[in-house]
């Protein structure tokens, strides 16, 4: 699925990046998170791989526009001569947290269901856009 997946989203960036430039970062960002999280949920009903296949490339539309302009705007607001420092320290929490959400996901399978730790996971992506709305501010200029 990650095949799959990840060309659905490379056809959604090339089309994300033009829209962020022309309506900012924020709300890609948080509109992306948001989209991303709503398609967490079905994953909880979800007893074919050709339907989590489908939900999981909807999904991926989320980042499409979140991830460039998260990207974009680091850019926009760090200083040029900071930006390789940044850009590191962003790619490995990233990474942290791509090892960490799973896991935590796989443990909350073991140990109530699977069901359980797809509603978890949307609920908390829920929470981390509310937050991303609050925080991320427009770069003046």
């Amino acid at each position: 699925t990650k095949i799959y997946t990840s060309g659905k989203d490379f056809l959604f960036r090339i089309y994300a990046g033009s829209v962020l430039d022309r309506i900012g970062r924020k709300s890609p960002i948080v509109l992306g998170n948001i989209w991303a999280a709503v398609f967490t949920f079905p994953m909880a009903v979800i007893r074919t791989p050709l339907h989590m296949m489908g939900v999981l490339a909807t999904r991926s539309v989320g980042w499409a526009f979140s991830d460039p302009a998260t990207q974009t705007l680091l850019s926009d607001i760090v200083d040029e001569n900071k930006r390789g420092k940044i850009f590191g320290l962003f790619t490995t929490v990233s990474g942290v947290a791509m090892v960490l959400g799973p896991s935590v996901g796989g443990f909350l399978y073991e140990l109530y269901s699977g069901e359980f730790s797809f509603v978890v996971c949307g609920v908390l992506s829920l929470a981390a856009s509310a937050i991303l709305f609050v925080m991320i501010t427009e770069p003046s200029g």
